[in-house]
Order: structure tokens, then sequence, then C-alpha cells
């Protein structure tokens, strides 16, 4: 009855269109001696859409528009005279000066009787071009934290 009175479509095949937003979702891996600060990602544990991924630790954008881009960044040991920080760098090429998009801290209580973690976690949104890249750098590699996806890295196109 109600079928006659309210009309029935479908759509074609041609106009059943899948897309995915770009995404990355990037999970640290314990980097090896010449990544001079740059965290590299584990991608068995990782998940790009659209997005490349370039020489161990830098994302690619392939399409341009505004992101949602953040870090957590967890530290389990403290630097005698450094802040805790991670930084999210972005350059154009390989050649070009790279450009800290954002910052952020923590820090370690003195107090050396308990294991401690502390956790830098950053977002912004960021409009990005074509070819931009993204990557994720803290002065010292050894005081990350490298278990259990405690250290991320990723955006999402809006």
């Amino acid at each position: 009855f109600l079928f006659g009175l309210f009309p029935v479509g479908f759509l074609s095949a041609e106009k059943q269109e899948i897309t995915y937003r770009a995404l990355a979702r990037m999970v640290a891996t314990t980097p090896n001696e010449d990544s001079k600060g740059y965290l590299q990602w584990d991608m068995k544990h990782s998940i790009r859409k659209n997005i490349n991924y370039y020489r161990s630790s830098w994302l690619t954008i392939l399409e341009p528009g505004d992101y949602f881009v953040y870090s957590r960044v967890t530290f389990s040991k403290s630097h005698v005279k450094e802040p805790l920080t991670s930084w999210v760098k972005m350059r154009k090429t390989e050649k070009e000066e790279e450009k800290v998009m954002m910052a952020a801290s923590c820090s370690l209580s003195d107090s050396a009787s308990s294991p401690q973690l502390c956790t830098a976690s950053q977002g912004d949104l960021i409009s990005l071009e074509r070819g931009d890249q993204l990557s994720v750098w803290v002065p010292d590699l050894s005081l990350v934290n490298y278990k259990d996806g405690a250290t991320v890295f990723g955006m999402y196109k809006l």
C-alpha cells in the first residue's frame, strides 16, 4: 500500500561512489641510529589512506585542504638539562627549511622512587597543500616510550 504512494529509487552503479577521506594514524617504533631526532613509524600497526609515507618518518599530503593534525609523545625518562618536548615539523620538499607547526612539553618529577611517564599531546587545524610533508621531532629519541601505542602521530582531512 505505501509503496504506491512513495517512489522507491536506486542509485545506478556509476553514482555509487565510495570516497575515503585522507587520514593517517602512525604508531612509533624504536628508531634506527640515523633518524636524527625524527620519530619513525611501525607500518604494521599504522593506518594511512590517501597520505604517502616517506623515508620512515615523514607523511606526505596528496590532497590539499584543512587537516586536524595531532601527536602524542610519551616520555619514560627525563633529561637533566632539556625539557621533554616534541615538535610537529613541516617542509615543502626534502631540501627546504622545516617549519615548526606545533610544540608540546611535559615534565617528570625529580623523584626516582617509582617509574614515571609524561605525555606531550598537541593538536591543531592546519591548511596543507599537495606535497607538504610532516613529521614529529624530539631532541632525544632515547627518552621516548615506544610501548603499546604510547607514542602516535596522525591527521585527518576535514
